[in-house]
């Protein structure tokens, strides 16, 4: 959109530096979708060691729950025995 105080020549330079930009952002884009491509076809990808890895790292609720109760369990049961050692 031209503005009042803007010449069409003006225009015309800022529609040519605009394109140019686009030109350069296109090319940097291809320049990235082909070296993931390449690397892509040259690295393989392990499958089922990535899926135990990532159910280790991130529990379920309810081990997460059954821990905590073993935790405070133990936690009961040694101050349990510390209190009978006193008597």
């Amino acid at each position: 959109m031209r503005q009042r105080n803007e010449t069409a020549t003006s225009f015309n330079k800022l529609k040519e530096i605009t394109l140019a930009i686009q030109a350069q952002k296109n090319s940097v884009q291809t320049d990235n979708a082909n070296t993931s491509e390449i690397t892509s076809q040259s690295t393989p990808k392990p499958k089922g060691t990535a899926r135990a890895k990532n159910s280790a790292l991130k529990p379920t609720k309810r081990a997460f729950s059954e821990r905590q109760r073993i935790t405070i369990r133990d936690n009961s049961q040694a101050s349990a025995k510390e209190i009978k050692r006193g008597r």
